[in-house]
């Protein structure tokens, strides 16, 4: 009974200077060598890694970077209702946003013209 063995066989050149000759080195053990940035040698006894991050690392290190941007946006979008809240409760007060003075005659205005928004408000912020 035969048995068949299926091996991807990647050619690599030595990175020494004075070496420089080609060897073979199965696609699985230099696959893991690019992962793990293990050394390994060649043939003539020369070291070598891969010191670059792999597709892998590079593809996670994005990925963690995307995560902190977004987490950062959440923030920052928060803040900027809890900002807007704060504004529009006023206005529905009366108080100039700008001036921080209270003016009857807006308040009165928002209360009678408005009505609907304020009470929104107000529920928005009471849940």
């Amino acid at each position: 009974m035969s048995t068949i063995v299926s091996v991807t066989i990647t050619s690599i050149k030595c990175a020494t200077e004075l070496c420089g000759i080609y060897f073979g080195i199965d696609e699985e053990e230099r696959q893991r060598f690019c992962n793990n940035h293990e050394t390994f040698y060649c043939p003539r006894g020369h070291a070598n890694h891969y010191p670059s991050e792999s597709k892998q690392e590079r593809l996670e290190r994005l990925l963690r970077i995307a995560n902190s941007d977004k987490d950062k946006a959440s923030e920052m979008l928060q803040a900027a209702e809890a900002k807007l809240q704060k504004v529009e409760k006023r206005i529905s007060k009366g108080v100039c946003p700008k001036c921080n003075r209270y003016f009857h005659d807006v308040h009165r205005h928002m209360e009678s013209k408005h009505a609907r928004w304020c009470k929104a408000r107000s529920k928005r912020r009471s849940a």
